[in-house]
């Protein structure tokens, strides 16, 4: 091995000085307490590499020499001050007088050495020490199954990993009074979490252990120093194993419950035979199959007809109308039936209007048929709710959704017969708000559904979030790009108006636009709102984790970053860890928090942040955080930090504001159009630039001189909304 790598390399995946000695005073309990009994007493720390022990164990009081191979190492200890000897370990312990010394250290040293030269130190260890001193011996914990089949693996001087079990037996053995394994380095975001993933039992176990053994005294010594070998410490594979097991067996618990309830209903006993003969007549050979076909035929006109007058009947008549959501509800073959027949063929374009009066529609699409609670999806909850509440003055307002059922598109309304049923016809007079991203957009345009909503006299309206995905395609996978630009010459083909989330994402399209051979006429009337920051009127969701307040204390013990999004490669997670990981080498306490869920093109990303060193320590991933902990998050952060290379608005710098959480950002469009002069703003993609802003950022917080977010502008949902409404209201001529 070449000069110098090996120091190289522990300065780069062992943390810094700060991180390291702050590890090792978990043994400072342990010690303190017998260090009483032998005042002046030496100790030694065996491969004591860059020297953070000594260091520590001089800071109390404890005088220690250290013996290492690596002048390398010694160097780093020498320029400190340290006292230091190049030998080799065990020669070096055979050198010591008999019971001269109260402490022998050894950290990631038995890992090194055959198993013979561990069984010699240990009892070269036992010889050396007074009565009730202490042996301290870390390694990495091969429980841990990552560590174990991988991360073990990294340093190329590692012989193999020794088990707990085993470690713990060998001083036992060699006669040492008492011996306790202490497990290390454990993610705070694991301890006490009921909600334990398959990730984390592969990865959660604690990274790290050591067994201190304490040479048999007195049965005074030894129970003036028992209490520290009294608890318990960090996180075992069978601690996470069963709490996995439990949230499964839970689940599963569940699930039998709703299947039991479902078997014993009154409906599932009536149907049997139904569902005896489906099966018996689901081959399609059959002449019995071939029968049924051929009088379904004959039978579906009249049925359509029959559910035509049904559903005008029923939708006329509140009574009819509750009595018929009952009865699809409680027999769900009914709404299978009507599926079958619209799917023998209606010709939309014949029908006509059947609700009087002039309607807003909202398209809820996804948010009604499978709600991600992705941003975009939060932004149409809180917007409908605003809108339901109070809107444009004699127009009722109805949330729809896009479906292809029966095989032609066409809308629904989400509060229409049997729920889910009622077909939306539009008439003269009606608006229509594209309020959700909606793919399927595509699709009914091309089929022409817009084209008669046009036609009958419907003003069409679409929300703009942005277009990175077209600006921007290696952001996203596959054909995102491609489908997203789809959409949006989808929408400019049929719109009357665009209504952007921001000026920068109408600069953005106006300027796609003309280079993609739109005539300037052509061009739909482009407008902008912002949107609202109002947690509590945006339908939050609640609930806090097991360790949440323990997470939350960790932060408030030191300045702590918070980033808000999804994890992507827009978003600038890596440049912001990098940063992160050079301040944390140079000794800077600070935290790092991300809150969101994996995203995509991010698999590299992800496994380093869930297998980082300082994960659970100075860097946490919360990945479903509710709004309710994301609050106090905020509160407990002392900045926002948002460096994403692309956004459409920026919601988090709003939400920061409200919390008064000063923010930096990347100096991009959006973010000055919605911060303005209260953001610290930084650009490029210097991971050693980004760490100096951080630190200059640092000196002007601790200063009181850095941008404050107090007095940024921001809207409610409500005030939200009320932009809407004026742009909409405008658009049809509405004096609002």
């Amino acid at each position: 091995m070449s000069k110098g790598f090996y120091r190289a390399f522990e300065d780069k995946l062992r943390g810094s000085r700060q991180l390291v000695k702050s590890r090792l005073s978990v043994y400072l309990p342990f010690i303190n307490l017998v260090k009483d009994l032998y005042p002046g007493a030496q100790a030694v720390d065996l491969g004591c590499g860059r020297g953070e022990w000594l260091e520590l164990l001089g800071e109390n009081g404890i005088v220690a020499r250290g013996v290492d191979l690596d002048d390398e190492m010694l160097q780093a200890c020498r320029d400190i001050g340290l006292d230091v000897a190049t030998a080799d370990a065990l020669s070096f312990l055979k050198s010591v007088p008999d019971e001269s010394l109260f402490l022998v250290s050894g950290f990631h040293l038995v890992e090194h050495i055959p198993f013979e030269a561990l069984q010699d130190l240990v009892i070269e260890s036992l010889r050396v020490l007074k009565p009730g001193g202490l042996l301290i011996l870390e390694t990495p914990n091969p429980e841990n199954l990552v560590v174990g089949t991988s991360n073990f693996y990294l340093d190329p001087t590692h012989i193999c990993p020794i088990p707990p079990a085993l470690l713990s037996f060998v001083p036992e053995y060699y006669g040492f009074g008492r011996v306790k394994t202490v497990r290390l380095q454990e993610s705070v975001a694991l301890i006490n979490n009921a909600d334990i993933s398959l990730l984390d039992v592969l990865q959660g176990v604690s990274p790290d252990y050591s067994i201190v053994a304490q040479k048999d005294a007195g049965a005074e010594v030894m129970t003036a120093t028992a209490e520290p070998f009294d608890k318990d410490y960090g996180l075992t594979l069978h601690n996470l194993a069963t709490l996995y097991d439990r949230k499964q067996k839970n689940q599963i618990d569940e699930v039998k419950k709703e299947l039991a309830s479902i078997y014993e209903s009154w409906s599932w006993r009536l149907f049997a035979p139904i569902r005896f003969l489906g099966r018996a007549f689901s081959n399609e050979k059959t002449p019995i199959q071939r029968m049924k076909s051929a009088a379904w035929k004959v039978l579906a006109p009249v049925l359509r007809w029959v559910k035509s007058v049904l559903v005008f009947v029923v939708i006329r008549c509140p009574p009819l109308r509750r009595l018929a959501k009952q009865a699809v509800a409680r027999f769900p073959i009914i709404m299978r039936f009507i599926r079958r027949i619209e799917r023998s063929g209606i010709n939309y374009a014949a029908m006509t209007p059947s609700r009087e009066g002039p309607e807003l529609f909202i398209d809820v699409t996804h948010v009604f048929t499978e709600d991600l609670r992705t941003g975009i999806q939060r932004v149409v909850r809180s917007i409908s709710t605003e809108i339901e509440q109070e809107f444009l003055p004699g127009i009722k307002v109805e949330p729809i959704y896009l479906t292809d059922a029966g095989g032609y598109w066409h809308y629904r309304y989400v509060n229409g017969f049997a729920d889910d049923f009622e077909i939306v016809v539009p008439k003269k007079g009606d608006i229509f708000l594209g309020l959700d991203l909606n793919a399927r957009i595509v699709g009914a345009v091309q089929t022409g559904l817009f084209q008669d909503w046009i036609a009958r006299g419907t003003k069409i309206s679409f929300v703009v979030y942005d277009i990175l995905p077209i600006e921007h395609p290696e952001w996203w996978p596959g054909d995102v790009g491609r489908h997203h630009e789809e959409w949006l010459r989808s929408v400019l083909n049929v719109s009357d108006n665009l209504i952007c989330i921001s000026r920068a994402v109408c600069d953005s399209v106006r300027a796609w636009a003309l280079s993609a051979g739109y005539e300037q006429s052509k061009i739909p009337v482009m407008k902008s709102f912002h949107l609202g920051a109002d947690v509590e009127n945006s339908l939050p969701t609640r609930g806090m984790p097991g360790n949440g307040e323990a997470v939350l204390a960790v932060l408030k013990g030191s300045p702590s970053f918070l980033m808000v999004g999804t994890v992507e490669p827009r978003k600038g997670h890596s440049l912001v860890l990098s940063a992160f990981e050079k301040l944390w080498l140079n000794g800077v306490d600070v935290k790092f928090v991300i809150v969101g869920k994996q995203g995509w093109l991010v698999e590299e990303l992800s496994t380093k942040l869930r297998n980082h060193p300082e994960y659970g320590r100075n860097l946490f991933w919360l990945e479903h955080a509710s709004d309710e902990y994301l609050d106090k998050l905020y509160d407990a952060a002392c900045c926002l930090i948002a460096a994403s290379e692309g956004e459409g608005f920026g919601l988090p710098l709003i939400e920061a504001a409200q919390h008064k959480l000063p923010i930096i950002a990347r100096d991009i469009p959006v973010f000055r159009e919605v911060a303005g002069e209260h953001g610290y703003y930084f650009s490029g993609s210097d991971s050693d630039n980004f760490a100096g802003a951080i630190t200059d950022w640092l000196e002007l917080y601790e200063n009181n001189k850095h941008p404050l977010s107090v007095g940024m502008p921001w809207l409610t949902w409500k005030e939200s909304a009320q932009q809407l409404r004026s742009i909409i209201g405008a658009s049809v001529g509405d004096a609002v």
